[in-house]
């Protein structure tokens, strides 16, 4: 499973800074760094993986108090 945390999109365009800010990677991720971990877990290099669930959020959810 993939959770993605804020994605810079076009809708997304004019965040205030104080959302970046509570994220540790201080940025929006990027909609081609989410593609390139989908196509990861689409391929056989994934085959392994089980049961995970990656979070792709910059660590915020880790950084969380």
């Amino acid at each position: 499973m993939l959770s993605p945390g804020f994605i810079e999109t076009p809708m997304t365009d004019g965040i205030d800074d104080e959302r970046l800010d509570r994220i540790p990677a201080q940025r929006a991720d990027k909609p081609e760094e989410i593609a390139a971990l989908v196509v990861f877990l689409a391929s056989d290099d994934s085959s392994y993986m089980h049961g995970a669930n990656i979070f792709m959020d910059g660590g915020w959810v880790l950084g969380r108090k």
